[in-house]
């Protein structure tokens, strides 16, 4: 679960950033 937690995270920081620019 905690694996499947970690990339889920970093796929909605990569989608904030893009957001951001």
């Amino acid at each position: 679960d905690n694996s499947n937690r970690k990339p889920s995270i970093q796929k909605q920081k990569r989608f904030t950033i893009l957001f951001h620019i």
